[in-house]
């Protein structure tokens, strides 16, 4: 392992850290430090693409904030408003959020204009169970 490969785990580490800090008490649930390092790759990537808009570099800090406000919360919404949470009982909060986030980035690749709200609907119709399923397959 490189001296930049050491940096780039421990700075990965720490972001994965600041995260769970951060969010403890949004009920996240991850238990896996992948699905951390995922969700700190969401920050990241939001992160990049605000500095791309503007004149200065945003703090990690003020990415997670932005990320958690303009990125989560409205993709949490969408989760809670189609019953997503129903259809897959077993997963968390945090699960469903990457689950259907990452869902939601395969079906922009095919239409840019979908919604977060279609993206949530569409996952758990495809791949949920029970009556939510059902229920969010003919809205």
């Amino acid at each position: 392992m490189t001296q930049t490969d050491v940096r780039n785990t421990v700075a990965t580490r720490n972001r994965t850290k600041d995260l769970q800090l951060l969010l403890q008490d949004e009920h996240l649930q991850l238990h896996r430090d992948e699905d951390w390092q995922a969700l700190a790759e969401h920050v990241e990537v939001h992160k990049f693409l605000i500095n791309q808009s503007i004149p200065w570099t945003i703090t990690w800090d003020d990415a997670i904030f932005s990320w958690y406000e303009n990125v989560y919360t409205p993709l949490n919404r969408a989760i809670d408003h189609w019953e997503v949470r129903g259809a897959f009982p077993g997963k968390t909060r945090g699960q469903l959020y990457l689950a259907v986030s990452s869902h939601w980035y395969y079906l922009q690749q095919r239409n840019p204009l979908v919604t977060a709200d279609e993206a949530a609907r569409d996952f758990s119709g495809r791949y949920g169970t029970g009556l939510a399923r059902w229920f969010s397959r003919y809205l």
